[in-house]
């Protein structure tokens, strides 16, 4: 472990990554990956159907999920019905810093690190359907993932100013590694009212863990620039046993057999939890104080359209208000979070011999980066086997933003690199499910 380094160095990879309540002061670099380290990415909750259709979820869902997204679409469900559901995704990312020539020309990028991650999970849910004796009530139960925070970055530092042999040796190799899932066990209970309208409510018990681990082993122990003779030092954030709550309310209304309208609210989370963290030395650390994690609300209104009586083809679009403002920054010194409307459209087309065809598209913006956003496409069918139905949806998205560099060059001898490195992010995606009605 490491003395006399500064928590400006590797400290500030921990510092502006973390959300939480304990922030330390640094400099403003913050981890974002895919899976974006400090906020914690909220994961897609729905079913393959509305995954295929650009993650709609506020009135295609039809799935015992819908206790997560929109609890009114329960009301709609005539028979009982359960679905498991598992999701696999591929993450590559790279980073790149901007070359110059001696006259402060731009050339291009030289990319320095390349990760490649695969990250699954699982969903699954039981719904009653509609119970004449129960007040025509449908009630419903689900686990679902909520926001994930698995984030894996490696980078190898060589000293290209040596002459010494080999050339271009490696002198150092840096990690960060995040690690934790946000769960969620749904209950929700819906009830039909009237022609064509439903309400719907839910409660959402929210846990899990969360970490972030930062670490820099030297292999050429001459280039240490701490005081320590060991060649490894890590810093780390823990926070362990998560738990709270968060109301979930929705609504669903059938115009006409061609206009459909929802409108979804929930709640904003507080988590709390112990956490133990270590930044910028060997011997300081805090060990289980209480630590309040928040997630913000949000509000969702979606519109679906059928352009024939017969409903082979259902057009949809949802428009979720994430308020992000409700998050603050604790430290102080880094972006603030801000409000962000996420974009969803898709199309589900069903031929003569029932089987459909989906595909969508959605946009949604960092609530911390007005330049950059996540963008997508998705494409999925169903089809049924042995009395079960399956349906299968994948995703390719992608996202570049700018960020500075997570390791500062001058721990390693360098002259420390102003601006912004270059990230460019790909995503592969698939979900895949198994469902019943009975």
């Amino acid at each position: 472990m490491r003395s006399g380094v500064n928590a400006g160095s590797l400290g500030g990879v921990i510092c502006a990554a973390m959300l939480g309540a304990v922030m330390l002061a640094a400099p403003g670099a913050w981890a974002y990956g895919y899976f974006d380290v400090g906020l914690g990415s909220a994961v897609f909750q729905g079913s393959p159907r509305g995954g295929g259709m650009g993650e709609v979820t506020l009135l295609s869902e039809d799935s015992p999920l819908a206790a997560a997204l929109n609890p009114a679409l329960l009301g709609k469900f005539a028979a009982p019905r359960f679905a498991l559901s598992y999701r696999l995704a591929n993450v590559d990312e790279t980073w790149a810093f901007p070359i110059h020539d001696s006259f402060d020309a731009f050339l291009g990028y030289n990319d320095y690190s390349y990760n490649t991650e695969v990250y699954s999970d699982f969903a699954g849910g039981l719904a009653s359907g509609t119970l004449g004796r129960a007040f025509d009530l449908s009630f419903a139960v689900a686990i679902v993932p909520a926001y994930d925070f698995r984030y894996d970055y490696s980078e190898e530092i060589r000293d290209r100013n040596s002459s010494a042999q080999p050339p271009d040796r490696i002198i150092a190799n840096n990690f960060v590694e995040g690690t934790g899932e946000i769960r969620s066990l749904s209950f929700a209970v819906a009830k039909p009212i009237g022609a064509g309208l439903s309400l719907g409510a839910g409660l959402d018990y929210l846990y899990g863990d969360r970490s972030l681990d930062a670490r820099i082993e030297f292999v050429d122990e001459t280039k240490i620039p701490w005081e320590s003779a060991s060649a490894e030092t890590s810093d780390f954030f823990d926070a362990n046993d998560l738990t709270g709550t968060r109301l979930v309310l929705g609504a669903a209304y059938d115009l006409s057999p061609r206009f459909s309208f929802a409108a979804t609210y929930k709640s904003e989370a507080e988590l709390d939890g112990e956490i133990a963290y270590r930044v910028g030395g060997p011997a300081d650390v805090i060990g289980n104080p209480e630590a309040l994690i928040k997630f913000p609300s949000s509000y969702g209104f979606g519109v679906s359209f059928r352009p024939r009586n017969e409903m082979p083809t259902v057009i949809e679009g949802n428009v979720i208000l994430t308020r992000w403002s409700e998050v603050p920054d604790p430290t102080g010194i880094g972006p603030e979070s801000r409000d962000i409307y996420e974009w969803h459209i898709g199309v589900e087309h069903v031929f003569y011999n029932a089987r459909p065809v989906r595909f969508g598209f959605f946009y949604k913006p960092s609530p911390r980066d007005r330049e950059t956003g996540e963008s997508a496409v998705t494409a999925g069918t169903g089809f049924d086997v042995v009395g079960l139905s399956v349906d299968v949806a994948g995703k390719i998205g992608w996202r570049e933003f700018r960020s500075p560099d997570l390791f500062r060059d001058d721990l390693y001898g360098a002259k420390l690199r102003e601006g912004t490195d270059l990230v460019r992010e790909t995503l592969l995606g698939a979900t895949v499910s198994v469902s019943k009605r009975f």
